[in-house]
């Protein structure tokens, strides 16, 4: 049960929220007048004609979310709503395709800082804070964590 004070929405139907989902698509990509069109239209990112004009067509292409968990990505953070640029993936996934992520190529790979952290089991704000004071990415990414101790 909930906490006092707190509600708690029944999770939709996936069919339902793949509607809402499809809407706010649209809403972000099509209406000026959306809170976060100047991050999606605004940038010229656009729905295909295809799943603009038909729910049934948006949901052949994409199919039901697997989970709850799961949100709709384009791939290509630059590139548009449409068949080929559009996949389900965790809301962790989904983070690190932003474009304000801080993303370091070492040893061939470029991952963010965030995925970089997590691999290393070392803390992301370790890692930021490295950058900010200049460190070379190799460093930032090699040199051990130094354990802290009270006196």
């Amino acid at each position: 049960t909930p906490a006092p004070g707190t509600t708690r929405r029944p999770p939709q139907s996936p069919l339902k929220r793949l509607r809402s989902i499809r809407k706010g698509m649209l809403a972000r990509c099509l209406r000026n007048t959306a809170a976060r069109f100047a991050d999606y239209g605004g940038r010229g990112i656009t729905v295909c004609q295809r799943w603009q004009d038909s729910f049934d067509a948006f949901l052949a292409d994409v199919g039901l979310p697997p989970s709850p968990a799961h949100t709709l990505e384009r791939d290509d953070n630059n590139g548009n709503y449409e068949p080929g640029n559009c996949s389900w993936q965790l809301r962790g996934v989904q983070a690190n395709n932003r474009r304000n992520n801080v993303t370091l190529t070492f040893n061939g790979e470029t991952l963010s800082v965030s995925v970089w952290a997590r691999r290393l089991g070392m803390s992301r704000v370790t890692l930021s804070s490295r950058l900010r004071c200049g460190w070379p990415v190799e460093r930032t990414l090699t040199a051990p964590v130094a354990s802290r101790t009270r006196d």
